[in-house]
């Protein structure tokens, strides 16, 4: 746009409108800019600040999981499950969250998650914890399938599914180790125990000499 601001005496404020367009639902892009410019005074009147700048700021963002699987040892309790929002930030938008069932079953090998994620204007991340059960015994890794879905608002959907592999920490055959560095015993003592542990596993027979 462009024309000419007539100030009458005494006036000290003017404005102008910029039409702002949308553009195609689904397309995200970077800030745009555009650059005013006031030129050509007259009556006397000197130029002050002469440019300015209008950013346009994307309203579309993209949301989705940071990576495309997880992993988790089951006896580490839970798992970190990252959501991230790219694109524009400037309003507020939400996401249905829901774990489904792999080869894991719902509240034997993990606590089911069936939420929403709202993402308030200008934030960028949520995470959300699964937690998962040490069951003490051999059943291999385990998976559950991650979803999002019922996108909001400008939200549109990025890698709206994922995986979370319960790892098995007893399939392996585990390591042997005494229980301490050192033992102590007094000599009037018949006899001391010292114990020897497996961890990392317990699957299948082993032995260790000592």
């Amino acid at each position: 746009t462009n024309n000419t601001l007539t100030y009458a005496i005494g006036e000290t404020r003017k404005s102008f409108v910029v039409s702002i367009i949308d553009d195609a639902p689904g397309a995200t892009n970077a800030p745009r800019t555009i650059n005013l410019t006031l030129s050509a005074p007259t009556g006397g009147a000197v130029l002050g600040q002469s440019a300015a700048t209008i950013t346009i700021l994307d309203n579309e963002s993209v949301i989705g999981f940071s990576a495309s699987t997880y992993s988790v040892i089951e006896s580490g309790g839970s798992a970190t499950i990252s959501v991230n929002r790219t694109g524009g930030l400037g309003d507020a938008v939400s996401v249905a969250f829901n774990t489904v069932n792999g080869t894991a079953l719902a509240g034997v090998h993990y606590t089911a998650v069936n939420s929403t994620l709202n993402f308030a204007a200008g934030q960028s991340n949520q995470d959300v914890l699964i937690s998962v059960a040490n069951n003490l015994i051999v059943d291999d890794n385990r998976t559950v399938n991650l979803v999002l879905s019922g996108f909001t608002g400008s939200a549109l959907p990025g890698l709206s599914s994922s995986v979370l592999t319960i790892v098995d920490d007893e399939s392996g055959p585990g390591a042997l180790s005494f229980s301490a560095n050192s033992y102590r015993v007094v000599e009037t003592n018949t006899s001391v125990s010292i114990g020897v542990v497996r961890s990392g596993g317990s699957a299948g027979n082993v032995s260790v000499n000592f």
